[in-house]
């Protein structure tokens, strides 16, 4: 990058002109006057070689004959090479249960933003989503910095644990405590999603523990496709406190006989 090009000044131009010049575009293409940040980025690095008469002698060498220790890097800018503000994003968390990542949900959100407006916004959680996965509202953040772009709303996702029930990418798993007298001689069990459904299972006879039973279409909506993945029914052994001492008789005599 040639620095004096970016100026608009010759090689042999006086300081003062160098200074001149700067002054001249960092009005020019300063923010605040409706100019171009990133233009003015590169006026501040051209003057902050060229304004300075140690860094200007090594730029127009390549091989200096002084001690680069021995540079001031003290000079004029003034207020034009001052960073400028910027509004800022604004986060919020939302708890949803694992039935609302299954149907998807929609609510408000009521926030108080650094200038201390109050904001109010229609949050749609679509199905499928994840535990910290964030949406984001473009231009409904920060607006304390006037004259400057909002910043973003970012809604930021925790999906609550449910007793029982597990999250497998797409699929669920439902751990489903059955009666062991009804694995031993087979039963039907009937089974109530999260999103209120019915699901009538049959268990044969002799189903054994943590036997996994597959049910397809019933478990999360993937977020590109909306196919729903699969419910897994993972069948553990609830036993039975029986009191009945000649029922009691018939299981020993029945164990001790197999």
């Amino acid at each position: 990058m040639n620095y004096y090009s970016v100026l608009g000044v010759n090689k042999d131009a006086s300081q003062s002109d160098i200074k001149q010049a700067y002054r001249r575009l960092a009005m020019m293409h300063h923010p605040d006057r409706g100019g171009d940040a990133s233009k003015l980025s590169i006026v501040n690095e051209a003057y902050e070689v060229l304004g300075n008469t140690a860094k200007r002698a090594e730029y127009d060498n390549p091989q200096p004959t002084f001690n680069s220790n021995d540079f001031h890097y003290g000079f004029d800018r003034d207020i034009f090479s001052q960073r400028v503000r910027r509004n800022t994003n604004t986060t919020l968390i939302a708890e949803i249960s694992l039935a609302d990542v299954i149907t998807g949900k929609s609510m408000f959100a009521s926030y108080r933003l650094p200038s201390g407006d109050e904001q109010t916004v229609e949050v749609q959680v679509p199905p499928g989503i994840k535990s910290g996965q964030v949406l984001r509202y473009t231009g409904l953040g920060d607006n304390s910095v006037q004259g400057q772009q909002r910043g973003d709303l970012l809604i930021r996702i925790n999906v609550r644990e449910e007793k029982n029930w597990a999250r497998q990418d797409d699929n669920l798993v439902l751990t489903y405590k059955a009666n062991v007298l009804d694995m031993i001689t087979g039963s039907k069990i009937r089974i109530e999603t999260l999103d209120n459904k019915q699901i009538e299972l049959k268990l044969p006879a002799g189903t054994q523990a943590n036997t996994k039973f597959s049910v397809s279409e019933y478990g999360i909506p993937n977020q590109r496709t909306g196919q729903r993945g699969n419910l897994y029914i993972q069948i553990v052994p609830e036993i039975v406190k029986i009191k009945d001492e000649n029922l009691l008789e018939q299981i020993r005599s029945y164990r001790n006989d197999s």
